[in-house]
């Protein structure tokens, strides 16, 4: 009987288990066994029946679990760093008097939605901003006001100091 060592194409099994632990990876990202296999010189038919061994479904399913939370890492982290962007955002609106009534609003709310106080439930109560007229919006404005206060106070007592008076929205 022949060795491995005398076949013109033969590798090692460490040679090979590298290999296929490549495929298993290219198939957790999505590429097709079979365009796996092609690309790294290994039949299709043991790439299946290493993917379809007890071992190779355990590496298959960690690789594939890795890969999801590393993309949910990424998109967490790309989100985080847009959240400044988006705080400066809202804030602009908010202090915009230019801006409509209704937009100042929302944007006020989505400052207060985020901080925890979850502003939609307690000042607007199932209402509509857009549907409002400047004139009622302005009228709930104080309210927004002094929720932005009473929250920068509680931040103050809990955290480091923070200037409650730079805190505003004008009406």
């Amino acid at each position: 009987m022949a060795s491995r060592k005398n076949k013109p194409n033969a590798i090692s099994k460490a040679s090979e288990q590298a290999i296929l632990t490549v495929i298993a990876a290219e198939c957790a990202l999505g590429s097709s066994v079979r365009a796996a296999a092609d690309r790294n010189g290994i039949s299709y038919w043991r790439v299946q029946e290493y993917l379809r061994s007890v071992e190779g479904r355990e590496l298959l399913t960690d690789l594939a679990r890795e890969i999801r939370a590393q993309a949910t890492r990424e998109a967490i982290a790309r989100i985080e760093s847009a959240a400044p962007r988006a705080v400066d955002m809202l804030l602009e609106i908010m202090d915009d008097p230019d801006a409509r009534q209704a937009d100042r609003l929302k944007a006020a709310l989505g400052v207060l939605d985020r901080v925890g106080l979850h502003a939609k439930r307690e000042i607007v109560r199932d209402t509509d901003a857009s549907a409002m007229s400047d004139s009622e919006i302005a009228d709930r404005m104080p309210e927004v006001t002094e929720l932005l206060r009473k929250h920068a106070a509680e931040k103050a007592s809990r955290r480091t100091a923070i200037d409650v008076d730079s805190v505003e929205v004008e009406s």
